[in-house]
């Protein structure tokens, strides 16, 4: 659990002097979400709303900014899901004009809602870790305590069919898992977490050549999807698969 909660600490920018304010701001709460529940040709709904409080000696005005982002851990193992927005591990963050003062002691929120086309199979355990701060728009991040701008929840994250099956009934390589091995006519391919909207699987064999290639995102069924190889040559191959940004073989 150390390297995930390692991972929390989003946001590495350079701590700049500042004059005129004591900002300390923290993630106080993550007030959404929840849970994720997983939706047939939707994939998921993610509402993000992150409670940001003021623990300075000096009061954030309306037009001050702040800074957030988010990830999405696999407990079981270990792996980054998704981040929010991409690569907030390098630091990306949305920005966050507040509307109104927050005095010393008071917290505002940030976030918003976001889809992602990633679904699962099999309910899962998942970390949601999220961070904000305070930023001057005319220097870098102005915050005097940055050991407290992270903080995560653990919670679930819902198959479509909201039951409990765990992931370890199927053998899982990394995302994917093939079977029956040796096939015959037909390959299983079993994905952890399937993008709806780019997979491709190919069969490659040992000189390197693609001897099968097929974008099957319209025809995945709860993550799997049967590939005919009744055509092929016997012999050894590798499987890969191009999932949404993810690659695995």
């Amino acid at each position: 659990m150390k390297k995930a909660l390692t991972l929390l600490f989003l946001v590495g920018l350079t701590i700049s002097g500042f004059a005129q304010k004591n900002l300390d701001i923290s993630l106080d709460q993550i007030a959404s979400p929840t849970q994720l529940q997983s939706e047939i040709g939707v994939g998921t709904r993610i509402p993000v709303k992150l409670i940001c409080k003021n623990n300075g000696t000096d009061d954030l005005a309306a037009g001050d900014t702040l800074y957030w982002n988010a990830l999405i851990i696999d407990l079981a193992t270990n792996q980054i899901i998704l981040q929010i927005p991409q690569n907030a591990t390098s630091g990306n963050a949305y920005l966050t004009a507040i509307s109104r003062a927050v005095p010393v002691g008071d917290t505002i929120s940030v976030g918003n809602n976001f889809s992602t086309t990633a679904y699962v199979e099999f309910s899962r355990a998942i970390r949601f870790g999220g961070s904000c701060g305070a930023i001057n728009r005319a220097n870098p991040i102005q915050d005097a305590n940055t050991a407290n701008n992270s903080t995560y929840v653990d919670i679930t994250w819902w198959n479509v069919d909201r039951n409990g099956v765990s992931v370890d009934k199927v053998s899982f390589d990394n995302n994917i898992a093939l079977y029956p091995n040796p096939a015959n006519n037909e390959l299983n391919v079993q994905l952890k977490y399937a993008q709806y909207a780019d997979v491709v699987v190919e069969l490659i064999d040992i000189t390197g050549k693609v001897v099968l290639s097929e974008n099957v995102s319209s025809s995945i069924s709860n993550n799997g999807y049967t590939l005919d190889v009744s055509n092929v040559p016997n012999g050894i191959y590798i499987v890969k698969v191009v999932n949404g940004e993810q690659v695995n073989t």
